[in-house]
């Protein structure tokens, strides 16, 4: 439970299942075992973040077993917090979520293709356009606003009245 807890925070959570009565491996062995299926690979959302994110999947999985929570030195140097994450799919929402990005100078402020995202390292997370508000709820638990249109040029107006211009 532990371990599936810690990547339900990356990957959509379906339950930890404790029958083993077909998975002769896990019922014929001696030793405590898990057998932890980390994505479906059908999933193109779940098995992007898992190429992309190997690392932190390893991490959570360690968390869980050991139940305690890992930050290595080499960890919290890269792991960057930032006050505005503002995340878009493709070059077409690229321009309005350069636009939203002008309204926020109070801090830092990263503006990355949804890709390229990272969960956890954000404050506050925007949306752009309909291709990434339909990918980031299999990528993150986080809050986020949302700023999508009916097709780019709406989205583009609904980001200028976003940062009121």
């Amino acid at each position: 439970e532990r371990v599936n807890s810690k990547l339900s925070t990356v990957f959509k959570n379906r339950g930890a299942k404790s029958d083993v009565r077909g998975l002769y491996w896990l019922s014929h062995t001696k030793a405590p075992a898990i057998l932890i299926e980390v994505c479906f690979v059908d999933s193109k959302a779940d098995t992007d973040y898992y190429i992309r994110h190997k690392d932190i999947v390893a991490k959570l999985i360690a968390e869980g077993i050991l139940n305690k929570t890992i930050d290595n030195k080499e960890n919290s140097e890269d792991k960057k917090m930032y006050k505005h994450t503002i995340v878009y799919d493709g070059e077409v929402d690229k321009i309005p979520a350069t636009v939203v990005g002008w309204g926020y100078n109070d801090g830092k402020i990263l503006i990355c293709d949804i890709k390229d995202y990272v969960p956890g390292q954000t404050q506050n997370l925007y949306v752009i356009g309909g291709a990434a508000c339909e990918k980031i709820g299999s990528m993150t638990k986080e809050n986020y606003t949302m700023i999508k249109g009916n097709d780019r040029f709406d989205t583009l107006y609904k980001a200028l009245d976003f940062i009121d211009k």
